[in-house]
């Protein structure tokens, strides 16, 4: 049995998404920064009139900034549960099948375990616990101004 993942980098580290939770891959042309929003929360970015939270994982995982140093930026639009959202990428590495077997487990918030392939390893994220991480980040101001859901309704 394989998994269908989708590879990307951020900060010269390598993470990975089930596919079947990513709806699309867009060029983040016009991410809007907030000013003064907590770590984790990148901006917003508007899609066919539609207005997404744009979440920076590598600041919710590793807990520091990320150096946002890349000139073009790539978002994968992301459904999971109730609260659709981006998630912003430096670069996609490509689409994988993976055999169930080389990926390890993990019992983390974020990560959901590690895909180990001949050049490195790769952390696994689960998606369905990043709405919330970051509504634990976000005042209910602005989820409610996002959209987003209590702890209790995005389970």
């Amino acid at each position: 049995m394989s998994l269908e993942v989708i590879e990307f980098s951020l900060a010269k580290r390598s993470y990975c998404i089930e596919l079947a939770f990513v709806d699309e891959v867009i060029a983040l042309d016009n991410l809007t920064p907030i000013p003064l929003a907590p770590p984790g929360l990148c901006g917003l970015t508007c899609l066919r009139g539609m207005t997404y939270p744009c979440v920076d994982i590598f600041s919710l995982i590793q807990r520091v900034s990320n150096p946002w140093n890349q000139t073009k930026l790539y978002g994968l639009r992301v459904s999971s549960g109730k609260i659709p959202y981006v998630i912003v990428v430096w670069k996609i590495r490509g689409i994988f099948k993976i055999p169930k077997s080389s990926f390890t487990k993990m019992d983390e918030d974020l990560i959901a375990g590690v895909w180990q392939d001949q050049a490195n390893a790769k952390q696994f994220i689960n998606v369905k616990n990043i709405p919330l991480q970051l509504r634990n980040q976000v005042s209910s101001v602005w989820a409610e101004t996002l959209g987003m859901a209590s702890a209790k309704e995005v389970d």
